[in-house]
């Protein structure tokens, strides 16, 4: 396996060429959507919204269908943008619930600010796209991967992933003995010892006790020895 040298997980939404913040947007057109009575559109746009950000209120007149949406975010996840850096390779994917991604950028930026688009190659993976990426001075380049949509029209980034270029080495593979020890734990203490409360000279003194008196009602407190 090729050592990898950089690996970042984007979650947090990347900034758009619109003022307002594209979960906003979807909302406004599935309010639109359900004035219209389009019912597919609004679970589109609902689902859109819900897996943009995670959404504590919402909106009047589209509780029913928004809460739907909510449920689904809350089973499939939030939209993902995500890259790993390989020597001579970028590899992307993308975690897309409600099917908004139109197209990905992917590219690369130098320190002295020059900027290169990089092209796609076929891979096995069906799962990731991968970009072919071999500069002279690799640690000197960022990787940049954006996610847009034109499901309102309008070409509107969603996600931006970097990928950072400060050399990381893999984890060693732990030892399979020492991480079942972690696992399980140090081994329990023996349990303690436990002595009867009473040896079987008073247990028998006490039954011949009652015997003579025909009551049982005999009492005795641990003794000390």
């Amino acid at each position: 396996m090729a050592p990898l040298i950089c690996c970042f997980f984007a979650l947090a939404a990347g900034q758009n060429p619109s003022p307002k913040a594209a979960d906003q947007l979807f909302l406004e057109a599935a309010q639109k959507a359900h004035e219209a009575k389009d019912t597919a559109n609004t679970q589109r746009y609902l689902r859109a919204w819900a897996t943009l950000s995670h959404q504590r209120d919402l909106p009047r007149g589209l509780e029913e269908p928004a809460t739907a949406a909510v449920r689904f975010s809350k089973d499939k996840g939030l939209l993902q943008v995500f890259a790993s850096r390989l020597p001579g390779l970028v590899r992307v994917g993308v975690h897309d619930p409600a099917g908004i991604v139109d197209h990905l950028e992917v590219f690369a930026e130098h320190v002295n600010g020059k900027k290169v688009t990089l092209v796609r190659v076929v891979t096995e993976e069906s799962d990731r796209q991968a970009y072919r990426f071999e500069p002279q001075d690799p640690e000197q380049w960022t990787v940049v991967v954006e996610a847009y949509t034109r499901a309102l029209g309008s070409r509107l980034r969603l996600r931006r992933a970097t990928v950072l270029s400060a050399p990381e080495a893999l984890p060693q593979v732990p030892d399979p003995k020492t991480m079942a020890e972690q696992i399980q734990g140090p081994p329990a203490p023996p349990l303690p010892e436990v002595k009867p409360l009473l040896k079987w000279w008073w247990v028998a003194a006490g039954v011949v006790a009652a015997g003579l008196v025909g009551v049982a009602a005999w009492q005795q407190s641990e003794p000390t020895w």
